[in-house]
C-alpha cells in the first residue's frame, strides 16, 4: 500500500513550528512526516532525534521518518538503540532512513576526517552488526 507524506524542515526560527506542521499533516490524513538531518548550517534548526521524538509524542497515528540520518555524526550502536527506543515508544511509527552524508567538509569538528561516502557507509555498517 502506498504511503504519502510531507517533509518538515526542522527550523527553530520563531516563524516555524515543525510539531504543529506534523499535527496538521496527521489531521489531513498523511501517512508520514520526514525530517532531514543536517546538524550544521547558518540557520537555527532542531536536532533531528529530539524533534522526531517530540512529534511522535504529540501525534497518535502518523509515522515519523528520518530523511536520511547522517551516520558519520552518530555512533552506529547508539543510533540503533535510539531507533529501537523511539520505535517502541511510538508504537512502531518510526521509519529509519540512514545515509553516509554527502560530505563532512561542511561541518568541521562534527565528524571523522573527510573520506569518500562509500567508505564511511561500509565502516558504519560494520559498526552496526
Amino acid at each position: 500500500m502506498p504511503r504519502f507524506g510531507v517533509s518538515i524542515i526542522p527550523s527553530a526560527s520563531g516563524r516555524s513550528d515543525p510539531v504543529a506542521q506534523a499535527r496538521r499533516a496527521e489531521a489531513l490524513g498523511f501517512d508520514l512526516v520526514s525530517i532531514w538531518d543536517h546538524p550544521h548550517g547558518e540557520n537555527p534548526s532542531f536536532e533531528t532525534w529530539t524533534l522526531m521524538t517530540w512529534i511522535a509524542a504529540r501525534t497518535t497515528r502518523i509515522h515519523v521518518a528520518s530523511n536520511v540520518l547522517g551516520l558519520p555524526f552518530r555512533l552506529p550502536a547508539l543510533t540503533a538503540k535510539m531507533a529501537e527506543t523511539l520505535d517502541r515508544l511510538s508504537d512502531g511509527r518510526l521509519i529509519l532512513g540512514l545515509g553516509g552524508e554527502a560530505t563532512t567538509r561542511s561541518s568541521p569538528g562534527s565528524a571523522p576526517p573527510c573520506e569518500h561516502h562509500s567508505r564511511r557507509w561500509r565502516r558504519s555498517r560494520r559498526g552496526s552488526r
